[in-house]
């Protein structure tokens, strides 16, 4: 199956996926052929991102329009990306100066071990709602949006229109300081 996987489109492919047996769905394989089902869609400046859903790290399942409303910041990133962990400061002390305001963040982990995310999170602080699939780089919603590098991130306004993409260090609190004001 996987190895004919481009042989059917997507629907067919996503069908046939949930078919499988549980644990041929947590096999390497059927981890693949999910992520093969996986349409990925366009960033688009001034577009709205289109909704996903993901399980948070305490179990519950999360959904993006729930945090329509307020500012958005999905980061991409991983326990055992080093660049990720050197930028995890600059996006807590973005957090802390401006969630009074109306900013969220969204941490979307490509962790595979959960106990590896969980330990990264406390140990990096990071009091934002956490989502994975524990699928590495196929993680479903990193895989939706093109991410081929991390970290990264997307910005959203309060209608889940995009800001901006892949702002890291003083262009991350420069693009912040300009929509708080």
């Amino acid at each position: 199956m996987q190895r004919n996987s481009g042989y059917f489109d997507k629907k067919t492919l996503l069908t046939l996926y949930q078919s499988f047996s549980e644990a041929l769905k947590a096999s390497g394989e059927g981890v693949q052929i999910k992520g093969a089902t996986v349409n990925i869609l366009p960033v688009v400046l001034g577009e709205i991102l289109p909704e996903f859903s993901q399980a948070q790290h305490n179990g519950d399942n999360f959904s993006l329009s729930s945090l329509r409303g307020r500012y958005v910041l999905i980061d991409f990133w991983a326990s055992w990306c080093v660049p990720c962990r050197e930028e995890n400061p600059v996006v807590v002390r973005a957090y802390n100066k401006f969630k009074k305001r109306g900013l969220e963040i969204v941490g979307v982990s490509l962790d595979s071990k959960r106990e590896n995310w969980l330990k990264a999170i406390k140990v990096d602080k990071l009091p934002w709602v956490h989502v994975s699939d524990l699928n590495g780089w196929d993680n479903e919603v990193s895989r939706m949006f093109g991410v081929r590098s991390i970290p990264d991130n997307i910005l959203l306004d309060q209608q889940g229109k995009v800001l901006a993409r892949s702002l890291r260090g003083r262009e991350l609190e420069k693009k912040l300081s300009e929509i708080f004001r």
